[in-house]
């Protein structure tokens, strides 16, 4: 229809196209809105799914080009592009003479191998990359508690790894327990004095402020809905809701029965992040941030916070949680 427009430019032709083009431009996106309400509500259940989602519409996919022969010609087709770069790989390719290939000359060094130094920073940034998604390897630990105490693990690591060289051998499983804790104390890699350390998720801080843990969970909370805003080009109510439901608050919640926020500041800093959510949505970037919670039927973090207080002491008074 556009072709025929062009050719024509009569005025039917025109609004036949337009017709045409306006159907297909609301079909388009009326397909994207399913999609986007389909990768929202499986988000809970499947977040790679959500993920697979965000890593299709970020990566871009860019094929060969067309490619100019040498008598100026350009192939557009595969097959012309395959052909033009199997006649360039063959005119530099180098063919060895007949008869057996000449030898290397060998070459003798006098630098032995005398120092290979395992620094703790090196492990510890090396256990924090590990994919926690993946299986376990030949030693049947599984990533995820390596990358959660990597902090912990890489000078007892270095120690053994350090050891095992020195001694020409891999130690026993025994042998790791005491040679770890007998160089951790004394020698050359005594203990380093932290101010803070993650404990099952949850950072702790010599202050008991839990200010470092906040950081870290209002950072990552950020981040996960920047994704989501330069994913979802149709964010409706529904589908903003299911996604942070699934994504973005777990990240504030978990744990809060130990890192209780009591500085205003720190609470501040938690509510900045939901505020900050609720405006995602087109129609209610303007409206009062409690009005946006009405609408959205989302509670305030701090009355979450409460009533998850509230269920737990009703569990230990009760006797469905186990005290001992």
């Amino acid at each position: 229809m556009y072709r025929r427009w062009i050719e024509t430019r009569d005025g039917q032709h025109y609004q036949e196209y337009a017709k045409a083009r306006n159907k297909a431009a609301r079909e388009c996106r009326k397909a994207k809105i399913r999609l986007e309400k389909k990768v929202a509500q499986q988000a809970k259940r499947n977040p790679k799914s959500f993920w697979s989602y965000v890593k299709a519409k970020t990566s871009t996919r860019s094929g060969i080009g067309d490619l100019k022969r040498d008598d100026g010609t350009i192939a557009s087709a595969d097959k012309e592009k395959a052909q033009v770069l199997n006649d360039f790989f063959q005119s530099v390719f180098t063919e060895e003479p007949d008869g057996e290939l000449p030898k290397a000359p060998q070459f003798t060094f006098n630098c032995p191998l005398t120092n290979i130094d395992f620094k703790t920073e090196d492990i510890r940034k090396l256990l924090t990359k590990l994919k926690s998604g993946k299986a376990a390897g030949p030693d049947d630990i599984p990533t995820f508690p390596l990358t959660e105490t990597a902090e912990a693990l890489a000078l007892p690591i270095s120690i053994i790894f350090r050891k095992s060289l020195d001694e020409g051998r891999v130690p026993t499983s025994d042998e790791t327990y005491f040679m770890a804790d007998k160089n951790s104390t004394s020698g050359k890699h005594p203990l380093k004095t932290s101010k803070a350390e993650k404990d099952l998720g949850v950072v702790v801080d010599s202050q008991l402020n839990f200010k470092d843990h906040i950081s870290q969970a209002t950072t990552k909370a950020n981040r996960i809905l920047g994704v989501i805003r330069r994913s979802f080009d149709h964010l409706t109510d529904h589908t903003f809701v299911q996604l942070y439901k699934a994504l973005v608050r777990p990240i504030l919640e978990y744990g809060h029965s130990v890192w209780q926020p009591v500085l205003e500041t720190l609470q501040q800093d938690i509510v900045d992040v939901q505020s900050r959510a609720t405006k995602l949505i087109g129609h209610l970037k303007d409206k009062p941030y409690p009005e946006r919670l009405s609408i959205l039927k989302l509670p305030s973090l701090e009355h979450r916070r409460h009533r998850g207080d509230m269920i737990d002491l009703f569990k230990y008074v009760t006797g469905i949680y186990d005290a001992s």
